[in-house]
């Protein structure tokens, strides 16, 4: 979940909160029911540690700036064999689609933001700013990849569709101070505004396009969010409803 020291509403990262119903994981292929033989549980359960070592070698390969590991690479990187990969998962795709369900588990720091209850609506603000540019900064390769991959696989786009809703949810939540007085419309034009504004796509196109550095990046940020509040007519300081 997110911190904050506000006290107010939480927004879960826990897979089984947000990760699409369909693409939930399927580790079967080692028995678990409680009718299997005790000699099941040890396979088992090192098939899942296994199995999460691949996922986490992928996504270390990626965040080190391989867009697209080879088979090779990470069997190699996880200590397994080739086959071994296609025994935990099916298809690379599968592959794709689990390590980004992990991605808000191993990553969670990122996923924080700190704002104690005396904090006002520009420190609040800054704290948001920042918690998202950190986020950006360390996982964008990430989330690149799967747009790339959202054009022709269905499983991508999901992904992609929960991502966006989840990182609007947190919005929501958020700035729930600032918002909670309006309107339901006005909220959702103020939460869809914000979460497009601060998304992994308007941070690549405005540090690698345009190369804006993250303190002006930042500054821009603020600044828009500030005007997203005047326009839809938040609470200034944030004051509780």
């Amino acid at each position: 979940m997110w911190r904050s020291t506000d006290g107010g509403p939480r927004v879960s990262w826990q897979r089984a909160d947000w990760f699409p119903w369909q693409l939930r994981p399927r580790v079967s292929l080692v028995p678990r029911s409680d009718t299997a033989p005790p000699q099941a549980a040890p396979r088992r359960a090192d098939f899942v540690r296994r199995r999460r070592e691949v996922i986490d070698t992928f996504l270390d390969l990626v965040l080190a700036g391989d867009p697209s590991p080879d088979v090779a690479s990470i069997a190699g990187g996880a200590g397994v064999s080739r086959a071994s990969v296609f025994r935990y998962f099916e298809t690379l795709e599968e592959l794709r689609t689990e390590a980004m369900g992990r991605v808000l588990e191993r990553f969670a720091d990122l996923f924080e933001i700190e704002a104690p209850s005396s904090t006002g609506t520009d420190a609040r603000v800054a704290a948001f700013v920042d918690s998202r540019l950190r986020f950006h900064a360390r996982l964008h390769p990430l989330a690149l990849l799967q747009r790339h991959h959202a054009v022709d696989s269905g499983n991508a786009a999901a992904l992609v569709d929960a991502s966006r809703n989840l990182l609007a949810d947190q919005v929501r939540s958020y700035f729930g101070r600032e918002l909670g007085h309006l309107s339901r419309a006005r909220q959702d034009d103020a939460v869809v505004t914000i979460a497009v504004l601060t998304s992994v796509e308007s941070w690549h196109q405005s540090h690698h396009s345009h190369g804006r550095s993250q303190a002006q990046i930042r500054r821009a940020w603020i600044s828009a969010i500030a005007a997203v509040f005047a326009g839809v007519g938040a609470h200034p300081h944030g004051e509780p409803t």
